[in-house]
């Protein structure tokens, strides 16, 4: 049989596989995967409407392609001859690559960005004054549209040219902003003889990519900053990547299934969401069948003053939460359900003593508990540099080129790999990144990102805050997910922070206007950044012995394909169908609600400053003393059980989701140890992977079922 096969696909199927542990073919299946889930996830989320496939940090889509490579195509290859198979590192690099990839074409990049910039012009109306009041502070290179003609048809004013307006002079004709038809065909669909405006969207994308590119790689130079601190030293457990290691494990055996897959516990844990999900999936097909609610809002239980302002209160069951709360500490997942009631119970007292708090812009949280949790980040951020002072001394020193001194260790340091002596084994061989790339990558990604926002015409100084802020808040949301294995995470907007502490005021019209669109694309919504699953692949390359710093080419073509695919997947699809067309479900929020979000809360806060209280400070005050008392008492005192990732997650909108499936899970563990030990607790374990393994599953065969029948809006996961 093997001697009908071209010589070039038996070279493909039987590699050999070299120390570093890629392969030509591990690659080509990772990009050809990546550009998938790029090409298809707009599709499902605007088209279909139904369950995200992108919008976790465990990807849907990315977890259903690697699943389909493990045990259909890897098992296919076995039958042609065992050697033939993928070994555990190339099955490992494949799906690194579209983890890190799978975020980029929804919440990650592509799906705010386009609405974003269009929807500016298409939702501008008279009583809204957008264009009178905002307009003026808008760079035209941002956007696909002409600003200025905007400007002269309501007659207003436009700014006076500068030096960027010049360059447009020295364009071809097809790459000049068009009219409002770009704006129109986005979102009213095309007419027959027209097609779409690829020159007006060209200068706008280069612009944007290259902030979003700076952005991704500054995360990347700092996840190689954190990735020896936080896998060899603290040894985080990782819950989200436990899965895949085991169902990869001994997969270079004769075996066509892994033992996975072949353990009858884990498929009693994939029967129960299986089952449930078919009956519910029927049900949507056909009303008249029975279904199993997973769903229960007990807000209307909850009625009278006192509880005015607990917020979204409701119980969700997700099958996939209960399994991977199952790998967590029980401190933890204690942790995270009872934070959620202690700020529930501080929304009833304030209620009771008639305070009443608004919730942070364009989140479901309280202030008061915003406050708070973004003090406890600060906190965490602030113990983490201490507790790993001595990796990162290690890192600098490494980093600078000639000495450290001063806070460092006070002496002069000459780094060891400087030394001419003899050669010494580099401290960061085994990074993706040499330490002096990284050092020097972030400061100068922020540097730059920095600038890009004061040629937009925002306050460089606001704008180097911001982004240091983010990267405050994306170090402690990949803690989260690294440590709590929490699927989705979200915190608030650099600006929320800088507001509560010195208001709107001093920030600058200009600034408040340009910034609005930057955080919506990069910060608003962090439920897919990239740092986590950069983190998650840093994890299996060390399980796998996969060389990293060649592994880290290969993520970034995967970066590269995620992005083009997507681009080209979003445009055409909304102006063949119109956006219009795609205004319920999840493309009601990316296309019509967010895209309205920006200039709204800027325009807000330009005609209604808003001025720092009191209160805002003890808030941040008490989150940041908080949250140093729990780590205080975690070190002093081994019986104490609240953690502090808890505390800082708080009611957020990921807690509000999944609190109660926590809270099984932690149940479930705490019963199972307590009665059955560690014996007990491996024993189920593969039931409890099962669980995700069973919804997830579920989840991509009912996307592909809708898909082939056509159907929008069968969706069973919130996140």
């Amino acid at each position: 049989m093997l001697c009908r096969l071209p010589p070039l696909i038996i070279g493909l199927m039987h590699v050999t596989h070299n120390q570093s542990g890629l392969t030509l073919r591990s690659v080509a299946v990772g990009l050809i995967g990546t550009a998938i889930l790029g090409l298809v996830t707009p599709y499902c989320d605007l088209v279909l409407q139904g369950t995200w496939i992108a919008a976790c940090h465990l990807p849907i889509g990315a977890f259903v392609l690697f699943l389909v490579l493990l045990c259909g195509v890897n098992a296919a290859l076995k039958i042609i001859g065992t050697r033939f198979g993928f070994t555990a590192r190339e099955l490992l690099t494949s799906y690194s690559m579209m983890l890190v990839g799978a975020g980029i074409p929804s919440f990650g990049l592509t799906e705010y960005l386009f609405p974003s910039l269009v929807g500016a012009y298409y939702y501008a109306r008279p009583e809204n004054r957008w264009i009178e009041e905002t307009y003026r502070y808008l760079p035209q290179w941002m956007f696909p549209w002409n600003v200025k003609d905007a400007m002269r048809a309501v007659g207003a004013s436009p700014p006076p040219e500068n030096w960027v307006d010049k360059l447009y002079e020295h364009l071809p004709t097809w790459a000049l902003p068009q009219g409002k038809q770009v704006v129109v065909g986005f979102y009213e669909g095309l007419k027959p003889h027209q097609s779409i405006p690829w020159g007006a969207w060209v200068v706008p994308m280069v612009a944007w990519t290259f902030l979003a590119l700076t952005f991704f790689f500054t995360l990347i130079c700092l996840s190689v900053i954190l990735r020896k601190q936080w896998i060899e030293r603290d040894r985080l457990i990782f819950p989200l990547v436990q899965l895949p290691l085991d169902m990869v494990r001994e997969v270079e055996s004769s075996a066509r299934i892994p033992p996975f897959f072949r353990n009858k516990t884990m498929w009693w844990g994939f029967a129960l969401p299986a089952f449930v999900h078919s009956v519910n999936g029927l049900n949507f097909y056909f009303p008249f069948l029975p279904k199993i609610p997973l769903e229960v809002p007990l807000n209307p239980y909850l009625q009278g003053p006192a509880f005015s302002q607990i917020g979204p209160f409701i119980i969700l069951v997700h099958f996939s939460i209960i399994g991977f709360t199952y790998l967590l500490s029980v401190e933890l997942s204690f942790s995270l359900w009872f934070f959620f009631f202690f700020y529930m119970a501080q929304s009833i007292v304030l209620s009771l003593y008639g305070i009443q708090m608004k919730n942070i812009p364009g989140y479901a949280t309280p202030a008061h508990a915003g406050l708070q949790m973004l003090g406890a980040f600060l906190a965490i951020v602030g113990y983490m540099a201490w507790a790993g002072r001595e990796h990162l001394h290690n890192v600098l020193r490494t980093a600078m080129p000639v000495r450290v001194v001063g806070w460092l260790g006070g002496s002069v340091v000459k780094p060891s790999h400087l030394s001419t002596t003899q050669p010494l084994s580099h401290p960061d061989a085994d990074e993706p990144l040499p330490y002096r790339v990284a050092v020097w990558g972030v400061g100068l990604g922020i540097l730059v990102m920095s600038a890009w926002c004061k040629a937009a015409g925002a306050s460089f100084t606001v704008a180097l805050l911001s982004w240091v802020i983010v990267l405050i808040i994306a170090i402690v949301l990949t803690r989260f997910v690294s440590e709590g294995g929490l699927l989705f995470v979200q915190a608030f907007r650099p600006s929320d922070l800088m507001i509560a502490a010195v208001g709107s005021a001093p920030i600058g019209a200009p600034t408040l206007t340009v910034m609005a669109f930057v955080e919506k694309v990069f910060m608003f919504d962090l439920r897919t950044f990239m740092m986590p699953s950069l983190m998650d692949s840093y994890r299996l390359a060390d399980s796998a012995h996969l060389n990293k710093r060649k592994l880290l080419p290969a993520l970034l073509a995967a970066i590269l394909v995620a992005i083009a695919s997507s681009y080209w997947s979003l445009l055409t699809l909304v102006y063949h169908r119109g956006a219009v067309k795609m205004m319920t479900g999840a493309g009601g929020w990316f296309l019509s609600a967010s895209p309205q979000q920006q200039l709204t809360f800027a325009l807000s806060y330009i005609n209604d400053p808003r001025a720092p209280t009191p209160f805002t400070w003890i808030c941040l005050i008490i989150g940041v003393m908080v949250t140093l008392f729990l780590y205080f008492m975690r070190a002093r005192f081994t019986w104490w059980f609240l953690h502090p990732i808890g505390y800082a997650m708080g009611p957020s909108w990921p807690m509000i989701q999944l609190w109660f499936s926590i809270l099984v899970g932690w149940l479930c563990k705490w019963v199972i140890l307590r009665y059955g030990g560690m014996a007990g607790f491996r024993h189920l374990r593969p039931f409890f992977m099962g669980l995700i393994v069973g919804e997830f599953t579920a989840a991509g065969a009912w996307l592909i079922i809708d898909a082939i029948c056509g159907k929008s809006g069968h969706r069973f996961f919130l996140f």
